[in-house]
């Protein structure tokens, strides 16, 4: 069995004083956990039951996805439920994402096509709108 919950949000709606926000969220979302369970203790509770629960937000929109074995459903509906009405955004995996973010940024320039990407998307679009903004280069002081 499969899920999946669109939500109305994107990355194109990040304050250009906050822009990584909505990404950094998409992945807090299922990586911090809920209230009542860690990230690790989801991650272990699905894994034993050969289940997934995804989370991202792109451009345009977030999404939460499951996918489960059809007589684990009920189960994995329940966590599925509490990773989008109350995700714990623990802060341990807040400073693994700054990290991992800290670390792309570091080796942004080891590959030739990313720089060419990067510098076209901010020609055609201008490094003022969303659009041309490029999370792996945008003030990374923030993190």
């Amino acid at each position: 069995m499969r899920g999946l919950a669109l939500i109305r949000t994107g990355n194109l709606f990040d304050p250009a004083d906050k822009i990584g926000l909505a990404s950094a969220t998409g992945t807090l979302i299922r990586s911090g956990g809920t209230r009542a369970k860690s990230g690790d203790q989801l991650d272990e509770e699905l894994e034993t039951i050969a289940a997934s629960i995804e989370s991202s937000i792109s451009e345009s929109y977030g999404s939460v996805s499951f996918s489960t074995l059809k007589e684990r459903t009920d189960e994995v509906l329940a966590s599925f439920h509490d990773v989008l009405t109350s995700p714990g955004f623990r802060e341990d995996k807040l400073e693994l994402f700054k990290t991992q973010v800290r670390s792309s940024i570091a080796r942004r320039n080891d590959d030739a096509h990313g720089i060419s990407e990067r510098e076209f998307t901010a020609l055609v679009y201008g490094k003022k709108t969303p659009y041309g903004w490029d999370e792996g280069i945008r003030d990374h002081r923030r993190y």
